[in-house]
């Protein structure tokens, strides 16, 4: 003789039972990966700090530039270049060969040094310029800064 099938009811009781004891029972260890700190992988960018807001912090004293392949959306983001923020013209030198593969133009490095100095323009909006340029998005390459 078969076995009768329990009710719906008693199963939708059975599986509430089983997903409230699961969440009792996970709930402290859950708590602690959340609160661990992240893992530091060499040549993967840090994330922000929980609250932290992009230029609220101290000036940096380099930038990291990190890249991956376009095509390859799988691939990590590797540390490609430290980028120094100072000088300016250093700042603006080392941006241009690191993410569009050449020299700024005299006038370029000039006008952009003279800005970086007065204080007209930050050097992460100017990274930022540069890495969302249409030459740089020509090289394909995904890039990321991170101040250090």
């Amino acid at each position: 003789m078969p076995a009768a099938e329990p009710p719906a009811a008693d199963l939708a009781a059975l599986a509430l039972a089983a997903r409230l004891a699961l969440a009792r029972r996970l709930a402290a260890p859950a708590r602690d990966w959340l609160a661990a700190p992240a893992l530091a992988l060499p040549g993967h960018p840090p994330e922000l700090a929980a609250g932290a807001v992009p230029g609220d912090a101290p000036a940096p004293r380099a930038w990291r530039l990190y890249g991956r392949r376009v095509l390859d959306p799988a691939a990590p983001f590797l540390l490609r270049a430290v980028l120094p923020a100072t000088p300016p013209e250093a700042l603006v030198e080392a941006a241009f060969r690191a993410m569009l593969g050449r020299a700024p133009d005299p006038a370029d490095r000039a006008a952009y040094a003279r800005a970086l100095h007065s204080g007209a323009l930050q050097a992460g909006v100017l990274l930022r310029d540069i890495a969302a340029s249409a030459e740089a998005a020509a090289r394909g390459e995904a890039l990321r800064l991170v101040a250090a």
